[in-house]
């Protein structure tokens, strides 16, 4: 859960963003976050479609097979944003670079390769392979 669906709850976590101490809430976390941001925009230059909205997500689910690779690819970079957040808020890590996103939402689609066959397993080698590739550039944002 956000922190502010936390807080509704009477359980006690920090109200800011872990990533950049702005007010968290699951817009802002997903989409508005200068992290989540970044990671979207990876994305675009990867696949050429803009995601920065729920809506934009929820207008590709209709049509599976088209967008069967950018539903797979955001359920993976929405996972990793975020484990990587609640590392942040329940194990006490520190936020050390923007490459700490990266490589979770790397291992996730590792750890969901086996799901996939054909073109798709394809595509998702192609997002791995991209991403490695972002791993070893110096990112931009000082992150």
């Amino acid at each position: 859960m956000t922190v502010d669906n936390l807080s509704r709850r009477g359980v006690i976590k920090p109200l800011e963003c872990q990533f950049c101490l702005d007010h968290e809430s699951v817009n802002h976390l997903f989409f508005e976050c200068v992290v989540a941001q970044y990671i979207w925009k990876l994305f675009h230059s990867f696949s050429g479609v803009m995601i920065s909205s729920y809506l934009d997500l929820a207008s590709k689910w209709p049509c599976e097979k088209k967008f069967a690779l950018t539903n797979s690819i955001s359920a993976g970079i929405l996972w990793g944003l975020w484990l990587t957040r609640n590392d942040f808020v329940f194990n006490h890590q520190a936020w050390k670079s923007m490459k700490t996103v990266i490589r979770r939402i790397w291992l996730i689609m590792v750890d969901w390769k086996p799901m996939y066959q054909g073109d798709l397993a394809q595509g998702m080698d192609r997002w791995r392979s991209f991403l490695e590739e972002a791993l070893k550039m110096p990112l931009a944002l000082g992150c």
